[in-house]
């Protein structure tokens, strides 16, 4: 879990996540395409939505918790 920081991908699927801001339904397209855990941001309207399909939606402060939390075991 929390492997990788990046990784580049393509996404045919763009789901209406974010009620607020349609903008931001690309990120959670692009972290579900990668298979992600997390989506690390200060965007507001994409913290809102909290969690879609599997993908926590987190500040930097709660992921830098996760990923301690994660390396503790």
């Amino acid at each position: 879990m929390y492997g990788e920081l990046a990784i580049s991908v393509s996404s045919l699927i763009t789901p209406r996540a974010v009620p607020r801001d349609q903008d931001d339904d690309q990120v959670i397209a692009a972290a579900i395409a990668a298979g992600a855990d997390l989506i690390v941001s200060g965007d507001a309207d994409l913290l809102s939505v909290g969690r879609y399909e599997g993908v926590a939606i987190v500040s930097a402060a709660e992921a830098v918790t996760c990923v301690e939390a994660t390396r503790r075991g």
